[in-house]
């Protein structure tokens, strides 16, 4: 009866231990890709942070959130702007805005987003796109106008706009 107990009692202190395990390790993979990313990219190792952010992409499809898919595209678009590949950085600042805005993050969130594509557009003198995405913001539903981050961001862009264009 005793060895009994203890066998069920170690079975169910395993399983814990192990279910812990999962949880704790399912985040891992990311997180470590993330960090090495922008190790890479803060050192100016372009290439190499594209590889670790196109890897965390594809695990944060599979296994991750929403929120984590548009955090690593705004990383990979900066990796890729930095590579001079601006199709690729373009593609993916637009897919941010556009998994923002369909999955219905939040609205800082979603701001940021339009934030980051004007900066790349400022960046590169895209007068046009940089006007059309202030033209989105001010056409966009109340819930963005009526955030802090709406004014802020509409009043930089406006900025960019100014000194670039």
């Amino acid at each position: 009866m005793k060895r009994r107990y203890l066998l069920q009692f170690g079975t169910m202190i395993l399983w814990a231990i192990l279910s812990m395990s999962c949880v704790n390790l399912t985040e891992i993979p990311y997180t470590k890709l993330m960090s090495k990313g922008t190790n890479e990219f803060t050192n100016g190792n372009y290439a190499n942070a594209e590889q670790y952010f196109t890897e965390a992409l594809a695990w944060a499809e599979e296994h991750g959130s929403q929120d984590q898919v548009v955090t690593v595209l705004g990383y990979l678009g900066r990796a890729f702007d930095e590579e001079g590949k601006n199709d690729h950085a373009e593609l993916a600042f637009k897919r941010r805005i556009s998994i923002a805005e369909t999955r219905n993050l939040d609205v800082a969130t979603r701001v940021e987003t339009f934030l980051a594509l004007a900066i790349f557009y400022s960046k590169h003198r895209r007068c046009d796109e940089l006007r059309q995405i202030l033209d989105t913001l001010e056409s966009s539903d109340s819930s963005l106008k009526s955030s802090r981050e709406y004014g802020e961001t509409v009043t930089l862009i406006s900025d960019l706009s100014r000194l670039h264009c």
